[in-house]
């Protein structure tokens, strides 16, 4: 399984979510803003300590903050990891824009993943991509 998450100023909901999937997660994809990479070195470092250390392998990305220059770099990565599993995507955290880009990448891509959030006064929300997106659109996507 695929899991890619928005880093945002703490890792916590990330680990959290890895340690409820360790047996699945193979591999990682870490978004962070462009314009926030430096402030969120710290939470990187964490997260990147984790995955080694539960063999995960990872790759990161700085996506712009324009809304279809990111959706754009994130849909060229997704393509270039030319993964084809199940997928799940960590909301839990990170800028609003980001989520918001993360989502219309996969959207785009026609990928059904499992999306969670993990909210911490109010739980864990989960629910499919393919809950929101049309079967329309699903069944004629490429």
């Amino acid at each position: 399984m695929l899991l890619i998450t928005v880093l945002g100023k703490n890792e916590r909901r990330q680990i959290r979510t890895i340690i409820r999937h360790q047996a699945e997660i193979t591999k990682a994809l870490i978004l962070i803003p462009k314009n926030e990479a430096e402030e969120l070195e710290q939470p990187l470092r964490s997260l990147i300590g984790f995955l080694n250390k539960m063999s995960v392998t990872f790759e990161m990305l700085k996506v712009s903050e324009k809304l279809s220059e990111g959706v754009k770099e994130i849909r060229d990565a997704m393509l270039g990891l030319g993964y084809n599993g199940d997928v799940l995507v960590n909301l839990s955290d990170g800028s609003r824009m980001l989520c918001l880009q993360t989502i219309l990448a996969l959207y785009s891509l026609g990928i059904n993943a499992d999306v969670e959030i993990d909210e911490e006064s109010l739980g864990l929300f989960n629910f499919k991509l393919k809950d929101v997106m049309s079967e329309e659109y699903i069944n004629n996507t490429p």
